[in-house]
């Protein structure tokens, strides 16, 4: 999956996709935030941040012809070293991070479960990886690892966020109570 304006201008497809996705989101974010307590201006970029991953890594690729079932399985060059991943020898790595962050940031906002919804966003990368072959996308073990990496990022600033919230929140009642 590599982002380009030039590809995605090529591929009006994922761009449908994602318009459709955008406007899909507002009713969603809705019905979820009367559910739940959650205000929907919190709930609408957890949803539109979980369609945008479907919409991007599932939408039409611009012809991209892999035979059917064909996944490119990096983690027998992998080595353990994570810096040879991010630094540039795999071109689209920073964008699977990128695309995560959002997600893992508004869904453990909206859920208050950082660690499941790490767990989560890890699955549907997974899940992603897998059918991706099945409709004629590029998949490979690497960007599993990104968007894991991307979802970590996110999730441990929601938890940061939670936390100096609560923090704050503590504070608010000792001076209160004094």
């Amino acid at each position: 999956m590599y982002w380009d304006v030039r590809l995605l201008l090529e591929t009006p497809g994922t761009l449908i996709a994602l318009a459709v996705i955008a406007v899909i989101a507002v009713p969603i974010a809705r019905l979820i935030s009367r559910r739940t307590v959650r205000p929907w201006w919190l709930v609408g970029p957890a949803v539109a941040a979980v369609g945008g991953i479907l919409g991007a890594t599932l939408g039409p690729d611009g012809g991209i012809q892999m035979a059917k079932t064909a996944c490119v399985q990096n983690l027998v060059d992998f080595d353990g070293d994570l810096a040879a991943v991010f630094s540039g020898g795999i071109a689209d790595a920073w964008p699977n991070v990128i695309l995560y962050v959002p997600a893992g940031f508004f869904v453990s906002l909206v859920t208050r479960r950082p660690v499941l919804t790490w767990l989560g966003l890890v699955a549907l990368s997974a899940c992603v990886e897998f059918v991706q072959p099945y409709i004629s996308r590029a998949c490979s073990s690497i960007d599993w690892m990104t968007n894991s990496a991307g979802a970590f990022l996110g999730v441990a600033g929601a938890a940061a966020t939670l936390l100096a919230r609560q923090l704050a929140t503590r504070s608010k009642v000792r001076v209160l109570s004094e």
